[in-house]
Formats: structure tokens, C-alpha cells, sequence
């Protein structure tokens, strides 16, 4: 059997030379028969030049994250972001819906494959090293949602999920869960009902000049904006025949508020690119561990880690009751 690249390469050059040397209809069979081990050969061969392609990335940046601690640098500068980034050469040029479904695509073959070893990973983390690890991703991240009088910025309305104490409820089994449902889950009316709730609020923040002309403020003010059923945008003056009519598909769901939609985009971005790079790190830094033992791994060893994580999740309701019990004593 040929197992590598090159050995693959060498069968093909003999097979297809064989088949050229067949000529006439007597040969028809036989050249049918090699055309389809041409064609097997020619996919094992893309798929191993593929799986070496992903080691070798894989190699390299292990090797960088090394470098990175040994040079006490931060690991996070040292991250390719695999599944934020693996979304095609032109990721800067496509439409941000498409960037979504190939952010959600990615995401969801990771929790395909790895969801249950990476809620082990999360679940067994201590409350502290959550935290630390949810800042390190997000610099920015809200310990706690918005309080009453306290200043409101944009992406606190726009993305609430996104702190660490909603993240961190329930022994972590929060996070999970965003996981899961932004992995696996149609998520579409949810997010859009949500930023309805904004607009007549008067606190939806407005994406559209950005999306549309590339500066600050709405690209359609003046007009009325809608999203039609096969993804156009089409506007018409605020007070018209159209407008109405518009706007009472609008109500109907027929069609979507053009900024709406656009803001409702903005935030699917958001959540996904931030679940995206929790990914990226279990792949990049835990993965590698957990191959380097998967010898000596057994269902028994798998077993054993389940236990451990509901212990580590004992371990820390008892510690909140014995500090609620100290404070109702104190």
C-alpha cells in the first residue's frame, strides 16, 4: 500500500501510463477499470497532501506557543485563530452573511467532533481560571451585566451574553450552552427579535453606514429600508405608497428593517468570532496535550474525567454554601 505523497504520486504516473497504452474498443473495460483507480488514487492523494498540510500547521504553531512561553510573551499573539480565520482566502471580501455561515459551519464541526471533550475541559476548570481564561480572550469582557444607572456602551445591549459571571453560572455550564446553541442551533428570528426589542427601545446601535458606505451612521436615514425575501436591500422615501406597504410586510415578516437586519448580523459576528476563538485555544492548546496521551487513554481514563469534573463541581457549591453560611453568621 502507498502511504506517502510521493509513493501515491509515483503509482498514479505508472497507472495513468498504462492507460494511455490502451487504445481500441476491445480495451474500453480495461481502461474504465484504471480510470477509476486513477481517481481514487488522485483523492487519497489530495487527502494526505491535505492531513500533512494540517500537521505541519499544527507542528508550527506549537512550536511558536513554545517560543511564546518561553519567552514569557503572551500566548494569545502566537494563536492562527483556526476556525475565526479558516473562513477562505477572501474572508475580508465576502458579505458578512456569508462570513456567518462559514463561521457557524466551522464551529459546528467543532462541537461535532470535539463539544463533549471540550465541556469536560471547561467544566473541570477551577471558577478562577475560567475568568482568567474568558479575559485573556476578551480583554474587554463585562464581569457583571449593566447595573441600573450605570453607562450603557453599545455592545452591552447588542451582546449581554458576552461577561463572565453569565458565562460562568452554573458551575459553567453556561457557557456550554451558547456554545451548543450558537453551534447547532438556528438561532436567526432569536437574535432579530432581541434587536427589535433595542430599536423601539431607542437603544439599537446602527451598523449600516459602516456595512454599506464604509462610515459612521445610518445609510438610510431619511428613507425606510427593508430586506426583501431574496436578500436585497431596497429603500423608498419615509412618507409613500411603498413605504406603507413596506412596513406593513415588516409587521407581518414578509420582509426585515433593513437596519435591523444589518445590526442583527453585526451581533451573530460577534458572538460567533468570540465562541470561535474559545475553540481556537482547546484546539490549540489542549488538543496537542490530549494527543500526546491518547495512548493511555481508555473509556475507563474518559470515566474518570466525567467524575472528576461533577467532583470539581461539588467542590464548588460547598465552598458557596460555606461562604453564604459564613456571611449569614457574621
Amino acid at each position: 500500500m502507498a502511504d506517502t505523497p510521493e509513493e501515491i504520486s509515483e503509482r498514479l504516473k505508472e497507472l495513468i501510463a498504462k492507460r494511455d497504452e490502451l487504445v481500441g474498443s476491445e480495451q474500453k473495460k480495461a481502461r474504465k477499470k484504471l480510470n477509476q483507480r486513477i481517481s481514487a488514487l488522485e483523492a487519497k492523494l489530495a487527502e494526505k497532501r491535505d492531513n500533512s498540510a494540517m500537521e505541519e500547521a499544527q507542528k508550527d504553531n506549537t512550536e511558536a506557543r513554545h517560543a511564546s512561553h518561553d519567552n514569557k510573551g503572551p500566548s494569545v499573539a502566537v494563536w492562527d485563530g483556526r476556525l475565526t480565520s479558516d473562513v477562505g482566502p477572501d474572508a475580508d471580501k465576502i458579505l458578512r452573511v456569508e462570513l456567518n455561515q462559514r463561521l457557524k459551519q466551522n464551529l459546528k464541526v467543532f462541537w461535532e467532533t470535539h463539544g463533549i471533550d471540550f465541556a469536560l475541559f471547561w467544566l473541570m476548570l477551577p471558577p478562577e481560571k475560567m475568568k482568567a481564561l474568558l479575559h485573556e480572550l476578551c480583554p474587554d469582557i463585562r464581569d457583571q451585566p449593566v447595573q441600573p444607572g450605570e453607562a450603557i456602551k453599545p455592545t452591552d445591549d447588542l451582546i449581554p451574553e458576552i461577561n463572565t459571571s453569565l458565562l460562568m453560572a452554573q458551575q459553567g455550564r453556561a457557557l456550554v450552552a451558547v456554545c451548543q446553541t450558537r453551534a447547532l442551533e438556528d438561532v436567526d428570528e432569536a437574535d432579530l427579535a432581541l434587536v427589535r426589542k433595542l430599536d423601539e427601545a431607542g437603544r439599537m446601535p446602527i451598523f449600516s453606514g459602516m456595512e454599506v458606505h464604509g462610515t459612521q451612521g445610518d445609510a438610510f436615514e431619511g428613507k425606510l429600508a427593508f430586506v426583501v425575501p431574496d436578500g436585497r436591500i431596497v429603500s423608498c422615501r419615509a412618507h409613500s405608497a411603498e413605504a406603507e406597504e413596506n412596513k406593513r410586510l415588516c409587521a407581518t415578516g414578509v420582509v426585515i428593517d433593513a437596519n435591523q437586519y444589518i445590526t442583527k448580523n453585526v451581533r451573530q459576528t460577534l458572538l460567533l468570532q468570540f465562541i470561535c476563538g474559545i475553540a481556537d485555544y482547546y484546539l490549540q492548546a489542549v488538543t496537542p496535550q490530549k494527543q500526546r496521551h491518547k495512548q493511555k487513554d481508555s473509556g475507563g481514563a474518559r470515566l474518570l474525567s466525567v467524575a472528576h469534573a461533577m467532583d470539581n463541581i461539588q467542590k464548588q457549591q460547598m465552598e458557596i454554601l460555606n461562604a453564604r453560611s459564613d456571611l449569614n453568621g457574621s
